[in-house]
């Protein structure tokens, strides 16, 4: 009953939007190119058993179709390609109605909690945040990735005095990748598969005392469709972040913490960031631990680094950092340098 309720507040907004553009238009379809691009090398101390050296990249190419009716709502859709070869080819592809109600998406895209949190603040090279995709062992993050970009009903509020609000409904989570789905399916679910997630985030933007402020809180919830194991059950995440700016400081933390749908297993993650800004140039440090509980037993990874970035022109960004990560499950602490480019269009 409450998934019909979801469903019904979602599509009645659908009809409510399309109700509204019955009129004929004389508007024209517009198209628009861009995406990023992104590469890098780290070095660090891991040798032996290690691959020391790597050579990083990653980048996206996003087309955007649009067509704005004489009543002011805006149609259009979102198709993000991948820059190298992956199961996910295609990532967010989405048909999406904008206008004063606010922005209703239909397809694969993340949540809406996803889409509303913001993590600990860095220069770009760092291992505390998934902003950079270079690390030693591995990065650290407070997003929630447990959807990902499984085709769903999205909706987000326009802003009202700085307080945005955004709900989304996952009904199935095999569509990871937004498969095509033209029917409903007849067979069973896999015991231990997910579906039926709902997904919530508030946040709020704004000025106080010349100081701008932000803080987000998120909260998804997976219904659990059949047990696979002892153990299993519905999955709920939490995120959260706040931050505060001023002078070209900005400084702010974040926080996630997920029971993995299981009755045994908790992961909290918590992160913290500093950095400062002056004219082209931005320098940036933080850390932040991870744990892993499982049956009472804590594992950590806990991850530090400061780094630097430079704009030497419109959309391009140089820079490099120094990172550290201690990882529980790893024999030998981590050291690394790393340099790159990051390029917008």
């Amino acid at each position: 009953m409450q998934t019909a309720k979801q469903f019904g507040a979602l599509t009645g907004a659908l009809v409510l939007s399309a109700g509204l553009a019955a009129s004929a238009s004389a508007a024209e379809w517009n198209m628009k190119v861009g995406g990023y691009m992104r590469a890098g090398v780290l070095a660090s101390n891991l040798n032996d058993d290690y691959q020391g050296q790597g050579v990083f990249q990653d980048g996206e190419i996003w087309f955007t179709p649009t067509i704005k009716l004489d009543n002011g709502i805006t149609y259009g859709a979102r198709v993000e390609i991948e820059s190298f070869t992956t199961a996910d080819q295609i990532d967010e592809h989405y048909v999406f109605i904008k206008g004063g109600f606010g922005d209703i998406r239909i397809g694969a895209e993340d949540g809406a909690h996803y889409n509303l949190h913001s993590q600990a603040p860095g220069a770009g090279w760092d291992n505390y945040a998934d902003n950079s995709y270079i690390a030693t062992y591995s990065t650290i993050y407070t997003a929630d990735y447990a959807t990902s970009d499984s085709n769903k009903l999205y909706y987000m509020s326009p802003s009202m005095n700085g307080l945005k609000i955004g709900l989304s409904y996952t009904p199935d989570l095999g569509s990871s990748g937004g498969k095509q789905g033209g029917k409903m399916t007849t067979n069973a679910k896999a015991a231990g598969s997910y579906g039926g997630a709902y997904a919530f985030g508030a946040r709020y933007s704004g000025d106080l005392s010349g100081m701008k402020v932000h803080a987000s809180v998120g909260y998804q919830h997976l219904g659990l469709d059949s047990v696979l194991t002892a153990g299993d059950e519905d999955r709920e995440v939490i995120t959260g972040s706040m931050s505060a700016a001023m002078g070209g400081v900005k400084i702010g933390a974040s926080f996630k913490t997920d029971d993995m749908g299981k009755a045994s297993t908790d992961v909290n993650v918590a992160t913290v960031g500093i950095t400062y800004s002056a004219g082209a140039m931005t320098i940036g440090a933080g850390g932040g631990t991870s744990t892993t509980e499982t049956n009472g037993v804590d594992s950590e990874s806990n991850n530090a680094s400061a780094s630097i970035s430079y704009k030497v022109g419109p959309g391009v960004v140089v820079g490099g950092g120094v990172q550290y990560q201690d990882v529980d499950t790893q024999t030998d602490e981590a050291l690394g340098v790393v340099m790159g480019v990051k390029l917008s269009f």
